[in-house]
């Protein structure tokens, strides 16, 4: 072999350690940082991977309404970790119907009679979230029974 490959072959074996020991520099220090950047609790992370392995579902079994009389129903709620707290996001409850934030209850006197939709929203105590389009049914108030006596 001529000195000048002798040369050659050495340089380029030291190219390569160097080259091997600065990615293997690079790699621990960015291994590091994970390790300070990831040691303590990041909520947020945990929340959104939390919604996205327990979302949690939201059902109404809605008994017939009818206008002007008292009426009370209990949203009921699948996955999640209580306290539930429950909003409507789009739409709204008939006039006369509010929904309990906590309970998930909806209750009151309707005042008018038709089908409403709207859309309820609840985030559980870990920020899992869910949401439901539901449709809801007032019926016209029941006419005055009239008897006749002879």
């Amino acid at each position: 072999m001529s000195p000048i490959t002798l040369a050659d072959a050495r340089t380029t074996t030291r190219g390569f350690r160097f080259c091997l020991a600065l990615v293997a520099l690079l790699l621990a220090s960015i291994s590091g940082f994970a390790q300070v950047r990831y040691s303590t609790e990041n909520f947020d992370e945990m929340s959104r991977l939390w919604r996205v392995i327990h979302p949690i579902i939201i059902r109404a079994n809605f008994s017939p309404a009818v206008q002007g009389q008292a009426y009370a129903s209990t949203l009921q709620v699948s996955g999640g970790l209580p306290p539930f707290r429950f909003w409507v996001a789009q739409g709204a409850l008939p006039s006369g119907l509010s929904l309990n934030a906590s309970t998930g209850v909806i209750s009151g006197d309707p005042a008018a009679s038709g089908t409403f939709a709207f859309t309820i929203a609840v985030i559980d105590s870990r920020h899992g979230f869910g949401r439901q389009f539901l449709q809801f049914n007032v019926g016209h108030s029941a006419p005055p029974q009239i008897s006749i006596l002879l």
